[in-house]
């Protein structure tokens, strides 16, 4: 059906039989290309992820009816709608979907209200190359809402826990510090250090399980960060004063080395200084007597970069790659009292912030870990993204 040529009058009978043998090869190819799309069209639908195909003006142009089924959509009036639309009605962030839009191996995290019921997304993207310069756009989700849910209960009871245990310790603590000042009775030296070992065993306890809760929220997303301008000169030299016995212990030289001019930060200072805390304890920790720690800080292309180096013990390649994982050590690491957590902690209130964490090491020569925190935003200049809310509390849950 249809014209697809013309035939002069004059044409002889063979050239006439090979113009209609030509046409219903044709019409042969193109009826089994319609099958084949028409089987992908099928199998596309009842896919069982929720997976959509944008073209490239990013037009939905297939959609699994998983996809339309989560966000209650007919698929007559997906036709009619665009992706970004798609999303700015669910009141998804416009720099999320730039993200996607511009194609994102890794998943991005999506909260959304359909009926007033938050669900919890999973999204991935990429660039399909469908040739002659057409490219098209794979959206890819997943619905974590039940995950999410368990971890918050996992983290809800994980706090209870700690809770439950924090407290006797902490009474237990008073009383042997009670004890030690010679209010309840005399006591001799001896006694003295004897109690003087359960407090500090006391408060290594105590560390661990604020380091354990601490985890539990940040993977269940609980963790919210409360953002301000602040001095980061300052906030490091408190940290390294309050540190410095511990440093001095281990006759370890400390040297920091800051801008000439006031860095201020934005980022939650609480925080920050759990970041430094950690990264500087480890830096004494995983030492060597009468060695040294260099802290040194950098701006750079709107970024504070602070670098903390140490002539310690360092760690082997296998170790380095195992660093980042909860409750891993490596084993020049097991000598030293531990659980592995610090360092994960670490990075993931550093990624809240949205920067990013670094480390080099060589065994016996020591570590270098560096990370990045957004400098305040100053009066005049273009505003950068300075969101600390990777890991904020969900708005169904506050």
């Amino acid at each position: 059906m249809g014209a697809d040529d013309y035939i002069h009058k004059d044409i002889s009978a063979g050239e006439l039989q090979s113009k209609i043998s030509a046409f219903l090869r044709i019409k042969d190819l193109q009826d089994q290309l319609k099958n084949e799309s028409d089987k992908l069209n099928q199998i596309f639908r009842y896919l069982h992820e929720p997976v959509a195909i944008c073209s490239q003006d990013d037009r939905l142009v297939l959609a699994s009816q998983v996809f339309l089924n989560l966000l209650r959509m007919p698929r007559e009036v997906s036709n009619f709608k665009s992706m970004t639309e798609i999303l700015n009605i669910l009141d998804v962030p416009d720099k999320t979907i730039a993200r996607l839009r511009n194609g994102c191996s890794e998943d991005v995290p999506l909260q959304i209200c359909i009926d007033e019921t938050i669900t919890y997304l999973t999204a991935r993207t990429a660039s399909i190359n469908l040739g002659e310069g057409e490219v098209a756009m794979a959206y890819v989700f997943r619905d974590v809402t039940r995950e999410v849910e368990n971890q918050r209960m996992r983290a809800d009871f994980h706090s209870m826990i700690a809770h439950d245990l924090r407290s006797p310790m902490s009474v237990i603590q008073g009383y042997v510090s009670l004890m030690a000042t010679g209010k309840a009775g005399p006591v001799n030296e001896t006694q003295i250090e004897f109690m003087g070992s359960v407090n500090r065993k006391i408060s290594e306890m105590t560390s661990l399980l604020n380091d354990f809760l601490d985890m539990s929220k940040m993977d269940a997303g609980f963790v919210n960060l409360k953002c301000q301008d602040h001095n980061l000169g300052q906030l490091i030299e408190e940290v390294v004063e309050d540190l410095g016995p511990l440093a001095s212990y281990r006759n370890l030289k400390v040297s920091l080395n800051l801008p000439p001019e006031e860095l201020q930060v934005h980022s939650d200072p609480l925080r920050l200084t759990q970041i430094l805390r950690n990264l500087l304890s480890n830096a004494i920790k995983y030492n060597i007597d009468d060695g040294y720690i260099r802290i040194t800080v950098v701006e750079k292309e709107g970024w504070a970069r602070i670098s903390i180096a140490d002539g310690g013990i360092g760690m082997s390649v296998d170790e380095l790659d195992v660093l980042f994982e909860p409750y891993t050590r490596g084993q020049s690491q097991r000598k030293i009292k531990g659980v592995g957590l610090g360092i994960v902690i670490v990075k993931k209130l550093v990624e809240a912030h949205g920067g990013t964490v670094t480390v080099s090491s060589e065994l016996g020569k020591g570590s270098t870990f560096t990370f990045t925190i957004p400098l305040s935003v100053l009066p005049g200049l273009d505003q950068l993204d300075r969101t600390c809310s990777l890991t904020q509390e969900p708005a169904a849950a506050k």
